[in-house]
């Protein structure tokens, strides 16, 4: 019987252990109050109403604090002067404490360390800036604004958490060679559809502790934060927790691939900044992180490779495919290369030579883009009004997207029936249309509208022109 007993112990111990391998979200007091001072700034990217009643809840709140010394030290000198905002707001915010009605920051956290990292803050700005940041805390009484939404935070948590659950920490410890250690996730309800890496906690006893931070955008009728984008959010999570493991091998091999990035940039710089990545630096630390995930998702497949692969091609990174296609060597090999550690020297000469032919690389991305090849009315054409519609081909089969804008010279088409409008093939899109005679008509097919099957995009707006007959 005693044999029994200790077997059952033994097995809740085990269990115990699984249960706690999952990891938990925290919406912290800490980012929601960095996040709303930087919102009342109106800095563009904490300045979201997706959360409709929360975002409606701030400014009803802290509206009337706006004048206070923070909110003009934070536009003035940390904003305009220092430009520090997207992940510098959420990076400092792990070097505070809240402790007895206080913020303050941590006396583990090595400041000296974190200002020579990040080039954007300096130690009296930062000094400053949390002196100020704890006069607004206590005046405004954030405490009690925190609590009295303990009940949307705690809902917004426990879905998240599902998402969590389902993400193989095992996989990063035998990909990477690295314990994935306990990191903290942080789920900010006013961090917009930003997300960022907390890779390094600068604290003196504690420098392998790493965290993301997580916004929460999207409601559901009950107007609280739900995620139903599977596929985006789990994206997002592998992405940010990868960085701690990819950003020591950027550390590592930056140097041998940084002339090969500065001949890529150039040619995706307009679609790196459209999603905040500003330099040859950050695309390549970004660029490998992206490369790691689809490596993820090559041993986890979901059904959305593919299109996640597209996406960061959308994104700037356009050699994306032919790494991942690249990759597959890791996995043939792999008692070669037991980790990504070894076998990144040849993941550098593989970015070098593709930088080296980025100019043919750039010609097959744009071979990706859908076409329009047939236009009925004809273009700039004059037509009889009796016809019933308007078609548009297409150079590949297409994701069954759309849409339609005016031009500013011409009447605007709007389709007359509402429904399906494309082909079996998903190559051409019918618009039923009622036309006046004599009358000049057009609109915009916005590129952004009509992706191809595999989600890549027209790479320009395309208009379309007629006249009808009198």
């Amino acid at each position: 019987m005693r044999k029994y007993i200790v077997f059952f112990v033994l097995n809740l111990f085990i269990l115990s252990l699984e249960a706690d391998n999952f990891l938990h979200s925290k919406v912290d007091e800490r980012f929601e109050l960095t996040s709303i001072v930087f919102r009342l700034i109106d800095a563009d990217e904490y300045v979201n109403n997706d959360l409709e009643t929360y975002a409606k809840d701030i400014d009803v709140y802290f509206t009337p604090y706006k004048n206070h010394p923070l909110i003009k030290y934070t536009k003035d000198i940390l904003r305009d002067r220092d430009e520090i905002g997207y992940d510098a707001v959420a990076s400092s915010t792990t070097l505070l404490v809240i402790e007895k009605g206080n913020v303050k920051l941590n006396p583990k956290a090595d400041i000296s360390k974190y200002v020579s990292v990040d080039y954007r803050w300096k130690e009296e700005t930062l000094k400053q800036y949390v002196k100020l940041l704890n006069d607004f805390y206590k005046k405004t009484k954030f405490r009690e604004f925190f609590k009295s939404h303990a009940e949307l935070y705690s809902i917004a948590e426990n879905r998240f958490d599902e998402l969590l659950k389902e993400i193989d920490i095992n996989w990063f410890e035998d990909f990477f060679g690295k314990s994935f250690g306990s990191p903290k996730v942080y789920l900010s309800l006013c961090n917009g559809r930003s997300n960022y890496a907390l890779w390094d906690s600068y604290l003196k006893d504690a420098p392998d502790e790493y965290g993301i931070v997580i916004g929460a955008f999207l409601t559901d009728e009950d107007k609280t934060p739900f995620f139903p984008n599977k596929r985006s959010i789990t994206t997002t999570i592998i992405h940010e927790f990868g960085h701690r493991f990819t950003n020591p091998l950027m550390e590592k091999y930056a140097d041998q691939m940084v002339d090969g990035a500065q001949k890529i940039y150039p040619y995706v710089k307009e679609q790196l900044k459209a999603v905040a990545y500003g330099n040859a630096n950050v695309m390549l630390g970004e660029g490998f992180n992206n490369l790691f995930v689809n490596m993820y998702y090559k041993e986890h497949p979901a059904g959305f490779e593919k299109y996640t692969i597209a996406e960061h091609e959308r994104f700037g990174f356009v050699w994306m495919n032919r790494a991942v296609n690249f990759a597959e060597n890791f996995y043939i090999n792999r008692e070669v290369y037991p980790t990504i550690n070894e076998f990144m020297p040849q993941l550098v000469d593989f970015f070098n030579f593709t930088a080296s032919n980025i100019k043919s690389l750039m010609k097959e991305y744009k071979m990706k883009a859908p076409q329009v090849i047939n236009v009925f009315p004809a273009l700039d054409s004059e037509v009889d009004s009796d016809i019933k519609e308007i078609r548009v081909e297409f150079s590949h089969r297409m994701w069954g997207s759309m849409g339609v804008y005016p031009l500013n010279d011409s009447i605007f088409i709007s389709p007359i029936s509402q429904g399906d409008h494309w082909s079996k093939d998903m190559k051409m899109i019918v618009f039923p249309v009622s036309l006046e005679k004599n009358t000049k008509y057009g609109l915009k097919l916005p590129k952004g509208a009509y992706l191809s099957e595999d989600t890549y995009p027209m790479l320009e707006d395309f208009e379309v022109r007629f006249k009808t007959k009198e």
